[in-house]
């Protein structure tokens, strides 16, 4: 892995990749940022839940019960065996969060029904993956201010956190 040798509880050894491609990390899920509104993500809601994009965020609105969800779902592409690492800047409100093989589908991850911004590293087990947010909470509304999907340089170590590329 041409890292050498490290002594004891190495939390980082960045020191180069045997792929000598441009280091660009590119954007796997679009519009995640919500400037172009729900561009690139389909509003599944049921009930009278509800997605909308307004001031750069996603709103999420459960409309009174757990059948009255507000879902948005993503496909993007995704090489199987390849490591990827999800982040999700959560503004308000609870949601969860989803990554699976097909529409609304949990076969990869699922995050709790909470607040908290994610960051998950995962690995892909089809070829096309599909990022879903569900307001789950009888009638509440969840902000998101963003969605990114890059693929990761996995961390070889115990550790097992994944690296990023920005840029």
């Amino acid at each position: 892995f041409a890292t050498g040798w490290m002594v004891g509880d190495v939390k980082g050894a960045w020191l180069c990749d045997t792929d000598d491609a441009d280091l660009v990390g590119t954007q796997l899920s679009a519009h995640g940022d919500f400037a172009s509104g729900l561009s690139g993500w389909s509003d599944i809601s049921e009930g009278s839940g509800s997605v909308v994009a307004t001031g750069g965020q996603m709103v999420l609105t459960n409309g009174g019960s757990h059948s009255d969800e507000g879902l948005a779902v993503q496909s993007f592409p995704t090489v199987v065996g390849e490591t990827y690492i999800l982040e999700v800047d959560v503004e308000n409100g609870s949601l969860i969060t989803q990554l699976g093989v097909s529409n609304g589908s949990n076969s990869i991850y699922q995050s709790g029904n909470n607040s908290e911004d994610i960051s998950k590293t995962f690995v892909a087990t089809a070829s096309t993956t599909y990022l879903t947010f569900r307001a789950f909470s009888p009638s509440s509304n969840a902000t998101i201010n963003s969605a990114s999907v890059r693929l990761a340089t996995p961390d070889r170590s115990h550790n097992g956190n994944g690296l990023i590329v920005h840029g």
